[in-house]
């Protein structure tokens, strides 16, 4: 039985050109199993994070605008006890943010960096707090980037390059970069993608643009 229903799998995978989703895996007794390929669990893995983060995102960005509306309410705009309380709901915004953008990462990670930017625009608390995120991209292992290389070129990675470096030289909120020599000799530095992110981002920005259009309506109440 177990054998009918691992080849009736085998067969539909490619019936619908889906041959590389999966791959033979021993199992003990039941001999084998066809399971996902690498990239998929990634991309799995990345609709799971994008759930998790919308959800993080939504009730940061909800406490955080209770905060200003009840804290501020009733206050002297032009007081300086206005101008006091304030600032402390900047600050414990800006910690907010800080926490969001580095336990989401991805997009998020970025979209924090960038507001640490904005020194004309956005409250000093804002700028200060989030200027750490310029130094806090994270780096994945060489084991976890290469199913992003050997998916997108669809070979082996030892195929293509003659070596491959597998530490990191740098790291942004998206991607990593590594040094490698090609099969004819060239140096180059190859920008990856954390593999992930293909799934998770598209996601993650539908949750960013539903914040921005609600934070846009809160400042005009």
């Amino acid at each position: 039985f177990f054998f009918q229903a691992e080849d009736g799998i085998r067969d539909f995978c490619l019936s619908r050109g889906l041959g590389d989703v999966y791959k033979r895996q021993p199992i003990g007794l039941l001999g084998y199993n066809y399971l996902i390929s690498e990239q998929m669990q990634m991309d799995t893995l990345g609709i799971t994070n994008s759930c998790f983060n919308g959800i993080r995102a939504t009730f940061i960005l909800g406490i955080s605008a209770a905060d200003y509306i009840y804290n501020l309410r009733g206050l002297d705009f032009h007081s300086d006890e206005y101008v006091e309380v304030q600032q402390k709901i900047h600050q414990r915004t800006a910690d907010r943010i800080l926490y969001l953008s580095t336990k989401n990462k991805g997009i998020y990670l970025k979209a924090g960096q960038y507001l640490g930017n904005l020194d004309r625009l956005m409250p000093k608390e804002y700028v200060q707090t989030l200027k750490v995120l310029q130094d806090k991209a994270p780096s994945m292992t060489f084991e976890e980037i290469k199913v992003a290389i050997e998916y997108d070129l669809q070979a082996n990675i030892n195929d293509i390059f003659n070596n491959f470096n597998e530490k990191a030289i740098a790291a942004a909120s998206l991607a990593q970069v590594h040094e490698a020599e090609l099969k004819n000799g060239d140096k180059v530095a190859v920008k990856v993608q954390f593999p992930f992110l293909r799934k998770q981002t598209p996601n993650d920005l539908k949750i960013l643009r539903w914040i921005s259009v609600a934070a846009v309506s809160y400042t005009h109440l």
